[in-house]
């Protein structure tokens, strides 16, 4: 199923537009899988179903990418501005964007931890890919 967003002229949908473009230019290059996150997915099912926003709408875009190492990971993010310290955050198109890695560096726990020693839970993030629905922008 494709949430088809073409005629959007809501500006949640035409910030993450924007963004995301960007980051399906990496993920391609870099040919890492990724899958939109948090508020933003909410956002966008949202807009899709009721043809609004909800009320509280995010600042930041959360996105996270299936990769098999660490590597993988620096090859996806390395041309992307980063924001701050963390290995996860970077300013696109004049947004805060945290990409999340998952998939073979996961744990067994299904946790990752981060080079600098953090622990994140990424649990769902491989069951929500199983129900993940297309986002149709572009012409």
């Amino acid at each position: 199923m494709t949430i088809d967003l073409r005629a959007s002229t809501d500006y949640e949908v035409l910030r993450a537009a924007r963004v995301l473009a960007r980051i399906d230019e990496v993920a391609r290059e870099a040919r890492v899988s990724y899958l939109v996150i948090g508020a933003t997915a909410r956002s966008l099912i949202s807009i899709d179903l009721l043809g609004t926003s909800p009320q509280r709408q995010t600042k930041d875009v959360d996105v996270a990418a299936e990769v098999d190492s660490w590597e993988e990971f620096d090859s996806l993010v390395r041309n992307l501005d980063k924001h701050g310290r963390s290995a996860h955050k970077f300013i696109i198109e004049g947004t805060e964007v945290d990409v999340v890695p998952y998939g073979g560096i996961e744990q067994a726990d299904r946790t990752i931890m981060w080079p600098d020693d953090q622990v994140m839970s990424v649990l769902g993030f491989r069951e929500a890919v199983d129900s993940a629905q297309t986002v149709s922008r572009s012409e």
